[in-house]
């Protein structure tokens, strides 16, 4: 269904595959180097995570719109929710930012899972 998973530790991914790749809390690009669509046609992502302002979900989700340019069948699909109510307060500027991108049908929201559900999204 995906073809990968990234994850900022492999503690924090229920999911156990060569395709999990743990990047810690931000990418550095150098471990990611540009490929052709060719070498590797991914037209799926998936974030599962709390909302929360550290997660950076905002920056992900203007990171695909920036892809879509070259790759205009990408989706992103994002799993969580708040932990909290300060975090609840990111969690809605993210999908108010964001919803002119779901209404284009390629982002959507889903509430929290437990991690035995998550491997069912896998």
């Amino acid at each position: 269904m995906f073809d990968g998973i990234l994850t900022s530790t492999l503690d924090s991914c229920p999911i156990k595959s060569e395709i999990v790749f743990p990047i810690g809390q931000t990418i550095n690009s150098r471990n990611f180097p540009v490929k052709l669509k060719t070498e590797y046609p991914v037209s799926k992502l998936l974030h599962i995570g709390r909302f929360d302002p550290i997660k950076k979900i905002d920056s992900i989700i203007l990171s695909v719109e920036k892809l879509r340019r070259n790759y205009p069948n990408l989706t992103l699909d994002v799993v969580g929710s708040a932990s909290n109510k300060e975090n609840l307060k990111y969690e809605i500027s993210v999908k108010t930012m964001a919803n002119k991108f779901v209404n284009e049908g390629w982002l959507k929201f889903y509430p929290s899972i437990s991690r035995k559900v998550s491997l069912y999204f896998y």
